[in-house]
Order: structure tokens, then C-alpha cells, then sequence
């Protein structure tokens, strides 16, 4: 084009913009600043109705926004020059794409000290591209200033951790009031309150917000430190030394996942069984599988006490005949031994990491049960315990109430009940996406889950390792499908625990709270339902009216269990038996009469799984999914 030809100096090389502050927005009026040497240039990005990216010289504000923030920034800066990118009209609103092609306009064609965004985007449907674009600018040498959301949700690029990020609060009373909340995604919060503001065509505006804050703190930095090149901590100290109000922030934990190669597995329990059931999709190997001598396991095929011709023939040892001498694994996977050690009366958990102390093994533990951390302080080298435990040093602080919204698939599997085969559905979905070529994101919510390579883990099942609730799991479940996301997976697969809405009242333990936080944090766009054959019709719509009010989500399908346990002293025991064909014939007739609008999956005929697979598939690839 003939904008870009400007750009290009005889030798066909681009000729980089010089000027001090780059500000993306609706534009600046060029009338109200005619003979004002402050002004270098400006372009103008937008998309087409074709999705065709389009740059012009018409910078030009109507809408004024642009012409208000660049005024926050001249009158606290002097000896400025502004080099002006419009990226949208009328409303303070713009598409990633756009974004994303100012940035890069900024890295490839300009060099400046600041860029002021005062606006961004809520979701990114590629939200590593939009952060490494603000990387490589910061390579430059260029900081970001951009401002959030304000209507108190988090936006980008003004979460990423690279730019100072702006947001405004009711107890800055005055325009040079500003709070600093260092370590966390808000950096600076300003004056929330009604300011006037020069604008276009000579006219002043009544607003306040984010915006002209985020004006404000660019106008102040470049007064400071011009065209030095400094990096985010020095303007940030600047700021902290100027600041009326500091946010504190606890350093996080630092993630001790273990590296496993070779492993055995102690007991044989539920938790143990998908270990297995899909030994293929684990990257160690498993050495041995070992169980007490009471449990009525040892001696017995891996596939028969579970009930289930599988592939993995192993035989089930006695524990106490295990050689810890050897170097044929280096791990030991320890599930719940909580009951067991009541029932015996003695600590078996404690006897099991003694030898791993002892041996130099690691132990990767379903549950915190009879570990104390200080008897780890004299254990042999090669050594090391994890527990996938969430406590309150691992809340997420001064976000000030901001959620990500996620960018990309998530798909959740939510129940009516405990034992209905919901973890192992996520894993066939997994399996099946993983093996068809799809970077597949995964927030596990059984203790095993990292064990099956998944990105994330909130084990808030039977013996959780959760420790957090309320507002606090809510805002750290959502940080965790955050950090999936920025992995950039073609989809995100979760799920939860057991019901998802109460059966009935009279007791605080019928209240499914925790699976409540839950869906509110990982704000799945589809939900695989699983229903068991006596569930009572009018619950399970309970349970889907529920999940819709709640998310406003597709429920993509019923996926029914068609297994009953048998029921030893109030608890579920392990052992699965079939129903009568007739009943689950029936009963899926009346589900599917019911929600005719609702595919219904059995998973007992193993081709279900496939099925489940191509339909998930073929809803996220229709134009018209957004339909709920």
C-alpha cells in the first residue's frame, strides 16, 4: 500500500518510527493538536468484514476516548512525542486480531520508550501469541502500560506478567492518588472516580476509569525516565516509592512434582485401579503392585479384582515382601491407607515412608494422612514426597476479584453421584483426542491425575487434599485453567466429584459446595452429564437445569452408568454387578424422552466411548455451537 511505502527508504528497508510513547486507541483529534509539534505520525488497523487486517492513515478520533487518554498523558509529560495507532471507532472495543497486529506494528516499524493500551480483550483465543508479542517488544527495550477491564474482569495484555498493568479502585480520592500491588497481575491502581478530561472538537468529557489512569501513569513515567531504557522493576519501584497504599504478596510454593521412571503401586485401591485400566498412558513403568495380606488381593490378577479384562496381566504382591534394596523403581505410588490403618490399628502410611526415607525412594502420596514434613530432614539422598495439596499459602492474592475468562474448548464432566466412571471417561476422551493429534489441556481432579501427564491438579474428592473454599477456590481453580490455557491446547477436558446438586437436605454433608466453587472456576463452555440408572429422573433435571443457570453451558450429553455397587455398611464397596438389561432399556427410553434434545451415551457397550469422542468433536467444529 501506499502507507507502507512511506515506511520504506530507497534501499526497500523499513524506516523505523522514532518517537517516545506509542498510544493504541481510537485515535487522537489531529484539528485540536494542529500546530503542536507532538504528533510524529499515526496508522490506522482494523479488520474488514472479511476478517481482512487493513491499515490507512485515518487516525483521526470520532469517538473520542483516544484524544482523552493521550491528554492524561501530555499533561503529565513534557517534551513528548506521540506516535498514534487507532484500532477501533465508536465504543472502547476492539478484536485479539487487531490487537495482536498494532503490537506487532509497534515491534517491527517503531521505535519508543512506552505504549499505553488503554483497553484489551477479555478472552484470547491464543493467548500465548498476544504475551509473546508483549516479550519481544519488552526485548526492545519497550515497556507496556495497559489498563483492565472496567467492569472488574481480567483483560489482556494488561494481566501478562511483562506489562504494568492499570486498574482503578474507590480509595485513590485524587488523580495523583495511586495504590502499588507488586507479584501479581495488578500492578497500579489509580482514581476510580468521574474526572474531566479535554477530548475532540474542543470539548471536555465527564468519565473516569482504568483508562485515563492508565493515561495517567504513562504521562508520570515518561516524566521520570524519558527515553532511558529501564525495566518493569525499575518503574515499578519508582512507583512503590510513591505510592499511598502497598499490597502485599506471599512468595508462591515452589512446584516439587516428581519425576518418576519406574514405580510400584501400594494399596491396590479405587484410586489405583485407572493406573491399569490405562497403563499405556503413563510415561513410567510399573514394577509391582502391591497390597496388605488382609485385603483379600494378594495373589490375584490385576483384571480380576477389578472385574475387568484389561491388558495389564500383573499379579498383586504382599507388601511385606517387597525388596526395598532394589534398584528396579525409584518411586513408590502410596493411595489412601486412612481406613486400613483404623482397622488395623497401626500406621502404615508411617512404615511405608520410613523405608522410602530410609532407601532414598520418592513417594508420590493420594493424601497428607501420617506425613510430617520435618521427618524428611534426615532422609537418604534421592528421597522426595508429594502430595498434591492446595492450602491457603496457594491463594491467589490482589487480583481484587478479576477471573480469567478461558479462551479456549473446556469441556467438563459433572455427575449425579460418586463411582460412575467420570475420571475414566476423561481419560478415554483424552486417549482418543491425544491419539488424533490434538494438544489436549487437562485439570485433573483425582489424586492420581499427574500421573497421567495432566497439566494441573484440585483433588477435592474422597480424602482431599483441598484446603481452600469460598471465593479463594473459586479464584485459584479458574488460575489453574488459566495456566492450561497459556499452553495453548486445541481443548481444555476437566471434571468433577461426585453430585452436583444436593438429593436432599437435613445434613451439612449433602451439600455438594465444593463441586459448586468448582464449576464456577473452571466455567466450562460443554458438560458431559453422568447419570446412573436409579437416579431419579427429576433430579438428574435438576442437576442439568442447574448446570445451565449456573454457566449458561451446552449439555452435550447424558452419559449413562448402567452399574450398580453393592452397599456394605452404608458405603459403596468396589465390586460392580450388571442390572437387568430391560431396566437400563427402559430407563434410557425415558431419558431420552425426557431431554429429546440431549444425546444419551451408554458407556457399558464399549462403542460409546467413540461415539462420545466424534460427537464432542463435531459440535466444537459447527459454526453454529455458540447455540446453547
Amino acid at each position: 500500500t501506499f502507507f507502507e511505502y512511506l515506511l520504506l527508504n530507497r534501499w526497500g528497508k523499513i524506516q523505523m518510527i522514532e518517537t517516545d510513547i506509542v498510544v493504541i486507541d481510537s485515535g487522537i483529534d489531529i484539528e485540536g493538536i494542529k500546530g503542536q509539534k507532538i504528533i510524529v505520525g499515526g496508522v490506522h488497523i482494523y479488520e474488514d468484514q472479511q476478517g481482512n487486517i487493513i491499515k490507512d492513515e485515518d487516525y483521526q478520533d470520532n469517538f473520542g476516548h483516544g484524544s482523552a487518554v493521550a491528554n492524561m498523558i501530555l499533561t503529565n509529560a513534557y517534551n513528548v512525542r506521540l506516535f498514534i495507532i487507532k484500532i477501533y471507532d465508536y465504543g472502547v472495543k476492539t478484536s485479539e486480531k487487531v490487537l495482536n497486529e498494532a503490537l506487532r506494528y509497534v515491534l517491527n516499524n517503531v521505535n519508543c520508550s512506552f505504549i499505553n493500551i488503554s483497553c484489551g480483550v477479555v478472552r484470547c483465543t491464543n493467548i500465548s501469541e498476544m504475551e509473546q508479542l508483549c516479550v519481544d517488544i519488552q526485548k526492545k527495550g519497550i515497556n507496556i502500560i495497559a489498563a483492565f477491564d472496567n467492569n472488574g474482569r481480567m483483560s489482556y495484555p494488561a494481566a501478562f506478567m511483562n506489562v504494568i498493568g492499570v486498574d482503578c479502585s474507590f480509595s485513590c480520592y485524587k488523580i495523583k492518588d495511586f495504590q502499588i500491588a507488586r507479584g501479581n497481575v495488578v500492578d497500579v491502581r489509580g482514581m476510580a472516580y468521574t474526572m474531566r478530561i479535554p477530548s475532540i472538537k474542543g470539548k471536555y468529557i465527564q468519565d473516569g476509569g482504568s483508562s485515563f489512569v492508565c493515561g495517567y501513569i504513562t504521562g508520570v513515567l515518561w516524566d521520570k525516565f524519558q527515553n532511558k531504557k529501564v525495566d518493569k522493576n525499575v518503574l515499578l519501584t519508582f512507583l512503590e516509592n510513591n505510592a499511598i497504599k502497598k499490597y502485599s504478596y506471599p512468595e508462591r510454593l515452589e512446584d516439587n512434582r516428581l519425576n518418576i521412571h519406574t514405580a510400584i503401586l501400594i494399596p491396590f485401591t479405587k484410586e489405583m485401579h485407572n493406573l491399569v485400566r490405562f497403563i499405556n498412558m503413563l510415561d513410567f513403568s510399573i514394577e509391582g503392585i502391591f497390597d496388605l495380606k488382609y485385603s483379600g488381593n494378594v495373589g490375584s490378577e490385576v483384571g480380576k479384582v477389578i472385574h475387568e479384562e484389561i491388558e495389564c496381566k500383573m499379579v498383586i504382591e504382599d507388601m511385606d515382601n517387597i525388596d526395598w534394596s532394589n534398584g528396579k523403581f525409584d518411586t513408590v505410588i502410596c493411595g489412601s491407607l486412612t481406613k486400613t490403618n483404623e482397622a488395623l490399628g497401626k500406621d502404615v502410611k508411617k512404615e511405608i515412608l520410613s523405608k522410602c526415607r530410609m532407601y532414598g525412594k520418592q513417594i508420590y502420596m493420594f493424601d497428607q494422612d501420617g506425613y510430617k514434613e520435618e521427618e524428611d530432614l534426615n532422609a537418604t539422598k534421592g528421597y522426595k514426597a508429594y502430595i498434591p495439596l492446595v492450602t491457603e499459602k496457594d491463594n491467589i492474592y490482589n487480583q481484587f476479584g478479576k477471573l480469567h475468562e478461558i479462551g479456549k474448548p473446556v469441556l467438563a464432566v459433572f455427575g449425579t453421584s460418586p463411582k460412575q466412571g467420570k475420571f475414566s471417561l476423561q481419560l478415554e476422551l483424552r486417549k482418543r483426542f491425544i491419539n488424533n493429534g490434538y494438544r489436549v489441556g487437562q485439570l485433573g481432579t483425582e489424586p492420581n491425575a499427574l500421573l497421567f501427564r495432566m497439566d494441573e491438579i484440585y483433588n477435592f474428592g474422597f480424602n482431599a487434599t483441598v484446603h481452600i473454599a469460598g471465593f479463594n477456590a473459586v479464584t485459584y481453580v479458574n488460575e489453574l485453567m488459566y495456566r492450561i490455557e497459556r499452553k495453548n491446547p486445541d481443548i481444555i477436558i476437566t471434571g468433577s466429584q461426585s453430585q452436583t446438586v444436593q438429593y436432599s437436605s437435613g445434613n451439612i454433608g449433602f451439600y455438594p459446595v465444593a463441586q459448586y466453587e468448582f464449576l464456577l472456576g473452571v466455567q466450562p463452555d460443554t458438560i458431559l452429564l453422568c447419570v446412573t440408572v436409579w437416579d431419579d429422573i427429576e433430579y438428574v433435571q435438576r442437576t442439568i437445569q442447574f448446570l445451565r443457570a449456573v454457566n449458561k453451558c451446552k449439555i452435550l450429553g447424558i452419559v449413562l452408568f448402567p452399574f450398580k455397587f453393592k452397599n456394605v455398611m452404608g458405603y459403596l464397596a468396589s465390586h460392580k454387578y450388571d442390572i437387568d438389561k430391560k431396566y437400563i432399556i427402559d430407563y434410557k427410553k425415558t431419558l431420552k424422552e425426557t431431554f429429546s434434545n440431549i444425546n444419551v451415551f451408554d458407556i457399558s457397550q464399549k462403542e460409546s466411548y467413540d461415539e462420545i469422542y466424534n460427537y464432542v468433536l463435531m459440535w466444537y467444529g459447527s459454526p453454529n455451537n455458540i447455540e446453547i
